[in-house]
């Protein structure tokens, strides 16, 4: 699709791995295929990376798993028996402890109330470095699982909601998708003015902007 846009950018869409390519208005035909054959080897990772993600949805917390948080793959430990359940990393592993034999749906609650205490605790201090160059006061934060967008900005709710999904990508995504919702509230679309602001708080948006399309 052709927007008027001052950079071009690749997506890779769920499920099929389909590639969606946003273009400046007037760029030729030719230069958009340049594009894609320069970004080849992107496309193949970001494909691999899509199934592997969609491995992951089908996991069963078993032990031996691998599960990313903040892009780091963890080697998952099931254990019983303990004292309390609760999901740690030790050593280099995920550790998820519980009292009795679990099923694979009392782990993956587990597992998501880890992913967003790990999230909350990055999340809190990035709003507050944020928000103060960009003259906000009180802004509220929401983690949930989303499926079609990494985070969201209300300006009624004066609230942002961020994918709880960003557990399983590099830390400096994260970084990214908060500045990005923050400065929806000066912006509402993606215009000039809004790329501006990103990035004079964040110069290197671009590389996780990458990672997470």
């Amino acid at each position: 699709m052709f927007k008027p846009n001052r950079h071009s950018y690749l997506r890779i869409r769920p499920p099929g791995g389909d590639i969606e390519v946003t273009a400046p208005l007037g760029m030729p035909l030719s230069a958009v295929l340049a594009l894609l054959h320069e970004r080849r080897a992107w496309i193949d990772t970001q494909r691999a990376r899509l199934l592997a993600t969609r491995e992951q949805d089908q996991n069963r917390f078993t032990d031996g798993e691998r599960i990313r948080i903040f892009g780091v793959p963890y080697p998952l430990r099931v254990r019983s028996g303990a004292r309390s359940s609760t999901v740690r990393l030790v050593d280099g592993e995920l550790r998820l402890w519980t009292q009795k034999p679990s099923t694979a749906a009392e782990r993956a609650h587990l597992l998501q109330s880890f992913y967003h205490d790990q999230l909350a605790l990055r999340i809190a201090p990035l709003v507050e470095v944020y928000r103060r160059p960009l003259g906000l006061t009180e802004v509220a934060w929401h983690i949930r699982p989303m499926k079609t967008r990494w985070g969201s900005c209300s300006t009624r709710t004066r609230r942002i909601t961020l994918n709880l999904e960003l557990i399983h990508h590099p830390e400096h995504c994260l970084e990214y998708v908060v500045v990005h919702e923050l400065v929806h509230f000066h912006e509402r679309h993606h215009n000039n003015r809004f790329y501006s602001r990103v990035e004079a708080l964040l110069p290197q948006w671009q590389e996780a902007h990458r990672h997470l399309s």
